[in-house]
């Protein structure tokens, strides 16, 4: 180009003065599930959207199409129990029931989802998970709220798939500022044993 007169064009390929290259996407949604790593999730999350050609100007117009693309992906009818605002799920007006929490990770089973997510324990004191079955699965936990969602195997082999939330919704409005409220350990700590009791059942249930 030439300082101080039109503009011309440099004729043949520029040199590359510096390149990066990113992780993985495999490596960094694992990373994500692993640290729950919300800024790693709007980022993914609009990039997923974007490839599937929707306009993603801001977060709540990524989350609408990621509503509408994982809702045919996993066979049910959009905004019927699946509504994110965003990608990484911090909006208290975002809705998920377990049924399609369920839906989602049954459909995406075959594409290696759960080799991204961490083995979790569901043994107890005097209770033991059955032999041989094994669970995968990403936990979500807030001041009186506790998810987790994955995939388990049972001690034959079968593959499940499974959602489970529990929360308090009055005494999680009613909690004061900062710090962790009176009486949320305890809470926390009863919703894991019942998910971990409700585990053990399904996986001799269903096996």
């Amino acid at each position: 180009m030439r300082i101080g007169g039109a503009p011309k064009g440099g004729g043949g390929e520029g040199a590359v003065i510096a390149r990066h290259l990113s992780r993985p996407v495999i490596a960094m949604a694992a990373d994500m599930l692993r640290y729950s790593t919300n800024l790693t999730a709007e980022a993914l999350g609009r990039a997923a959207s974007a490839a599937r050609g929707a306009a993603v100007g801001d977060l709540a117009a990524s989350a609408a199409a990621m509503n509408r693309w994982i809702a045919d992906f996993a066979g049910f009818p959009a905004g019927d129990g699946f509504a994110l605002r965003n990608h990484s799920g911090l909006s208290a007006d975002s809705r998920v029931t377990p049924r399609r929490m369920a839906q989602v990770l049954a459909a995406a089973g075959d594409g290696g989802l759960s080799d991204l997510l961490r083995d979790h324990p569901i043994d107890d004191a005097g209770a033991r998970a059955p032999k041989g079955a094994s669970v995968r699965a990403k936990t979500g936990t807030l001041d009186f709220a506790r998810g987790l969602a994955g995939y388990a195997v049972t001690p034959s082999g079968r593959r499940l798939a499974f959602a489970y939330f529990a929360n308090d919704l009055d005494r999680r409005a009613a909690a004061p500022g900062p710090g962790r409220p009176a009486g949320a350990r305890g809470w926390r700590n009863r919703a894991v044993r019942l998910e971990r009791a409700l585990l053990r059942g399904w996986l001799n249930r269903f096996d």
